[in-house]
């Protein structure tokens, strides 16, 4: 625990600059685009993004991987991994990149809903956030490596960067659309080159080549084509709902959307900067440690998860309004308040499901369980779906979401304990790192 505590200090430092520049960056963006203009950008923003949702399950397949090769210390295979998770991050980006271009930029000039006067910033935009996505892909290898060596200062420093560059990037948006995506482009190109340059110089003896070894790319291949299920039900969850919110209520239901969104992603945030400090923990703790330390970890990192973003949450949902004047003031977005509280609720169970989705990664034992939440993911897009098109109000459709995103929660919580509770819990720790080389 000490370990995570340290960690987590460096997450914060990085997640009060970066959620403190979000929010005062959102606020600038909006008032410099207007409704209709920040509508465009999040909607057209949302179809790239949409292809590469899978950046998630990707980053933890990584982090899960190398963490495993630190722990064994395996330093003469750990070159090998990291090579190999650079290879696939590689073709992943670049295939990315070509559907995007090619079948993201059809749907955004063809099926959407965007107002004539926003019409032309939509390739701009589009172009922009291909090139933002595969920066983000390819570091990939870098950020999970340093997560997975717990050498979270980096990420407090890194913060500073971050918070200095969206703030810049949303003053240039009163320059005008160009300014503002390429600003955007340049500031994530410049946050990749600081991950590759922190990795070479702290590990040396990696090599950033392509790799072929054929069981690591194996071990990495079969992880990850299960938790794809989970990326693409997160896709249709998320990206699919705001889509269709556009489809059928107007470019303006976007921005409630996106600005709904955004309050979740800055509560998220502290969720995922606690996973990120944890996760190495629960990790080597699977395969080092008794299963009922082990259990221990998990429940203690369920409980603080749950303090740190769902208690906030919860009170900002009372205060749903007076956040809003105070975070906007007077630019709004409709049915913006009750947007917001569904995505809050959503984050209720989003807090206490990080620990337990890390549990079951750092088992390996993923393919019911990535079966079941991609289809509940599915359901919820069906289901906005249809509440649209009968006329539903369109908050509605993010009441879906949290509705199935928490029988999700539920069914994660059962099978961490049908995990701890049949064969594994018994399974010696010898056992468990000899299975986890061979297992999803």
């Amino acid at each position: 625990m000490h370990n995570i505590a340290r960690n987590m200090i460096h997450l914060c430092i990085r997640l009060v600059l970066s959620t403190a520049a979000g929010m005062v960056s959102v606020r600038f963006v909006l008032d410099a685009l207007g409704v209709e203009g920040y509508g465009t950008y999040a909607v057209v923003f949302g179809v790239v993004y949409t292809f590469s949702a899978l950046n998630g399950m990707l980053e933890n397949a990584a982090r899960r991987f190398l963490s495993r090769e630190i722990a064994h210390k395996d330093a003469g295979n750990l070159p090998n991994m990291f090579c190999s998770v650079l290879t696939v991050t590689t073709a992943f980006a670049a295939c990315v990149a070509l559907l995007s271009e090619v079948l993201g930029l059809w749907f955004a000039n063809t099926v959407l809903e965007i107002p004539q006067s926003t019409a032309g910033m939509v390739a701009m935009v589009f172009h922009a956030g291909v090139l933002t996505m595969v920066m983000r892909t390819l570091q990939i290898p870098f950020a999970a490596l340093i997560t997975a060596d717990e050498r979270m200062s980096f990420f407090s420093c890194l913060g500073l960067f971050e918070a200095f560059s969206a703030i810049a990037t949303a003053f240039a948006a009163y320059a005008g659309v160009t300014a503002f995506v390429v600003a955007l482009v340049l500031s994530a190109v410049a946050v990749f080159m600081l991950h590759a340059m922190f990795c070479h110089r702290k590990f040396p003896f990696l090599r950033m080549r392509i790799s072929c070894d054929g069981r690591c790319l194996t071990a990495l291949g079969t992880f990850i084509s299960w938790s794809t299920l989970g990326g693409i039900g997160n896709v249709l969850k998320y990206r699919g709902t705001g889509i269709v919110i556009n489809i059928y209520a107007g470019v303006a239901f976007s921005a409630s959307w996106k600005i709904s969104l955004e309050v979740w992603s800055l509560l998220y945030a502290l969720c995922t900067s606690f996973q990120q400090a944890f996760c190495p923990a629960v990790f080597k703790a699977w395969w080092t440690r008794p299963c009922k330390e082990f259990v221990r970890l998990t429940k203690i990192t369920t409980t603080i998860s749950f303090l740190i973003a769902g208690m906030p949450a919860m009170i900002l949902f009372v205060f749903a309004d007076e956040f809003l004047l105070l975070w906007l003031g007077e630019s709004t977005a409709p049915q913006l308040t009750q947007f917001v509280r569904c995505a809050l609720v959503n984050l209720v169970f989003d807090a206490i499901s990080c620990p337990l989705t890390a549990a079951i990664d750092a088992t390996g034992r993923i393919v019911r369980y990535q079966i079941v939440t991609s289809s509940l993911s599915t359901l919820a897009l069906i289901t906005a779906s249809a509440l649209l098109v009968v006329g539903m109000p369109p908050w509605t459709a993010m009441g879906a979401v949290a509705t199935c995103n928490g029988l999700a929660c539920v069914y994660r919580f059962f099978h961490v304990r049908g995990i701890v509770c049949t064969g594994e819990s018994v399974m010696s720790c010898a056992n468990r790192v000899s299975s986890s080389r061979t297992d999803a």
